[in-house]
């Protein structure tokens, strides 16, 4: 069994004797797979920073809507409501940020603790 994607030494010269020029197209094909690989794997994070950057954008503008439509809200005289919209808003937006940093916290303890 092998531990690498190439057949052992031997068995390439094998293969190099009835098919002259098969080790070099192994090895080219290698180094497409590799780079292909990498270049799907940059797409996947650069998408992923894409939507959490938009995500977080919009959460902004909507808690920013919603506080303006409380301090509206309380102007036209419904303090009750308008004091709920802004306390629900922030409340909102500071429990989001705390669990977006415990997430990536479990995730790097996680990461470390597969990879000592």
């Amino acid at each position: 069994m092998c531990s690498s994607i190439l057949p052992p030494p031997d068995e390439i010269a094998c293969y190099e004797k009835y098919c002259p020029g098969i080790t070099q197209k192994l090895i080219d094909t290698y180094a497409k797979q590799v780079d292909h690989r990498i270049m799907l794997e940059k797409t996947v994070i650069l998408s992923k920073e894409n939507r959490a950057t938009r995500g977080q954008v919009l959460a902004f503008i909507l808690g920013l809507t919603i506080i303006i439509g409380g301090f509206v809200l309380i102007a036209i005289g419904k303090n009750g409501y308008g004091i709920a919209a802004i306390i629900g808003a922030v409340a909102t937006l500071i429990t989001s940020f705390y669990g977006g940093i415990f997430l990536q916290k479990k995730n790097l303890n996680e990461k470390e603790a597969r990879n000592p």
